[in-house]
């Protein structure tokens, strides 16, 4: 059926898909433990497996080997396994970000112009010698073009998001 499927005849992928969806969906359910009461995510996941199997049928059933005593239902059960996997990391990744972003800007204080220049001094004692050029010159050009010659653009990157990122851990320490 394999083989049928990978000389794209239309009968054997209607087929693979009415033997193997039904013992797919419940190995999908097993494998999501306390999730699997959501029957859209089910779904989803086996969507997933199929999509993946259709648009590349030679990559991803080419690896399949009946000889090796496993079954194709327990094959497509280890391509969900990697979408399930794929799913959660990019559920996390999403539920940080919206995090981050929710973070209201209510909650950072209110801060006059000596305040905010006293934060940035104290900052500045943070820096090296060549990111305070980089941020006096780069950063802070009163200019608005944001160019410098004294800087190669690959070295400018650098300096922008070293910067950055101590500004962050700057902040995140509640300076």
């Amino acid at each position: 059926m394999v083989n049928a499927c990978l000389a794209d005849e239309p009968s054997a992928w209607e087929q693979l898909f009415k033997i193997c969806h039904p013992p797919l969906l419940t190995l999908i359910k097993a494998l999501l433990g306390s999730q699997a009461a959501d029957r859209n995510l089910i779904e989803e996941i086996a969507g997933r497996v199929w999509y993946s199997v259709v648009t590349d049928p030679r990559r991803r059933l080419d690896p399949f080997d009946p000889q090796r005593g496993c079954s194709l239902v327990t094959y497509l059960a280890a391509l969900a396994r990697n979408e399930i996997r794929q799913h959660f990391r990019t559920e996390r990744q999403r539920r940080l970000r919206e995090k981050s972003a929710s973070r209201s800007e209510s909650s950072l204080p209110s801060l006059n112009l000596w305040q905010t220049e006293a934060l940035l001094d104290e900052f500045d004692k943070t820096l090296t010698p060549r990111e305070k050029e980089f941020l006096e010159s780069y950063l802070l050009d009163s200019s608005g073009n944001g160019t410098c010659e004294k800087f190669s653009a690959t070295n400018a990157w650098q300096l922008r998001h070293r910067v950055q990122r101590k500004l962050y851990c700057f902040l995140e320490k509640g300076h």
